[in-house]
């Protein structure tokens, strides 16, 4: 199973990215992904 994981933050220290990196470890069975959408160009509103 391919799973593709992102948190909307485009904080630096975002508890969301963590909550998100964290999910992803317990899929033992799945591949994993994890997205940051600082890495994309895009207009970021905070």
């Amino acid at each position: 199973m391919n799973v593709l994981a992102f948190a909307a933050s485009s904080s630096k220290n975002s508890i969301n990215k963590k909550l998100v990196t964290y999910a992803a470890g317990l899929l033992e069975q799945a591949q994993v992904e994890i997205l940051d959408i600082n890495d994309y160009e895009m207009p970021l509103f905070s």
